[in-house]
């Protein structure tokens, strides 16, 4: 699966881990599958872990304008925050840019490791244990 997620409630921690081929399509299905669980709400921090191998293909501006109108319904114009761990630099500058123009009410920072990521959250290796990934697609 290219984007898997995982709600933690109790940090108040969404975790979203993406690898393999990764479109705009499969980061808007994960994001109204994600939105829709009963953990999530508007201002939970969010942690974005790029694996190395993942393939960056955002689509059309149709898509990217689904999932722009997707994210602002979703976080309802709260501010929030995202850190983005990404192993190269290519995902760190798409997705500091994607940021900006997707989530404008986001505080959004890259970093090249999780342990980063998670500090600048307020939030620690330990909040992800255990993970219970699940798939981005509707109805898993």
């Amino acid at each position: 699966m290219p984007f898997r997620f995982d709600i933690k409630p109790a940090p108040d921690l969404l975790y979203l881990k993406a690898s393999g081929k990764v479109t705009g399509r499969n980061i808007l299905r994960c994001l109204r599958t994600y939105a829709a669980k009963p953990a999530f709400h508007p201002r939970i921090d969010t942690l974005l872990d790029v694996k190395a191998d993942a393939k960056i293909e955002p689509g059309d501006d149709e898509v990217m304008d689904a999932l722009a109108e997707a994210t602002q319904e979703a976080r309802d114009q709260k501010h929030y925050r995202v850190a983005c761990a990404a192993r190269n630099r290519e995902h760190r500058i798409f997705f500091q840019t994607a940021a900006a123009t997707l989530a404008p009410t986001a505080q959004v920072h890259t970093f090249s490791g999780l342990p980063d990521a998670l500090s600048w959250l307020g939030h620690e290796q330990a909040d992800l244990s255990p993970l219970d990934l699940k798939s981005g697609a509707p109805g898993r």
